[in-house]
């Protein structure tokens, strides 16, 4: 399984205030207090409370690692990366997220092997998070 996607704008760049008012209006959701580029999706609020409070510690320790068993989106000015490797209500936020980046954006999108995922996800997203 791939445990990222990447969503490349074919021209410009993404409307970046358009994209964090989307994300800030995710249930579970958060903007990373270590890095501002990253929001987590964290599928229910006690993950969430306990995953922001860990975030805010690593912070003070200057620790920026964090666990892939939540959603996690990267922002860039022209590519996202999406942390995948998710499921529940995490990874139906990343399904649903991705979704609207499709309806909202011209996208080119690969895996973490460099495999071209673009005309599959027009199609049907649902084999893009069971590779």
């Amino acid at each position: 399984m791939s445990g990222e996607i990447f969503l490349e704008l074919k021209n410009g760049v993404f409307d970046r205030e358009a994209i964090i008012s989307y994300l800030d209006k995710v249930s579970f959701a958060f903007n990373d207090p270590v890095d501002p580029n990253v929001y987590l999706f964290c599928g229910s609020q006690g993950v969430k409370d306990s995953y922001y409070q860990e975030r805010v510690a690593a912070k003070e320790k200057n620790d920026v690692e964090f666990s892939y068993a939540l959603g996690v989106i990267r922002l860039q000015p022209s590519l996202i990366s999406m942390g995948i490797m998710c499921g529940g209500v995490a990874g139906q936020q990343c399904r649903d997220f991705l979704k609207w980046l499709l309806s909202t954006y011209d996208l080119s999108i690969t895996d973490d092997y460099g495999n071209d995922l673009t005309e599959q996800a027009k199609k049907d997203i649902e084999p893009i998070f069971k590779r």
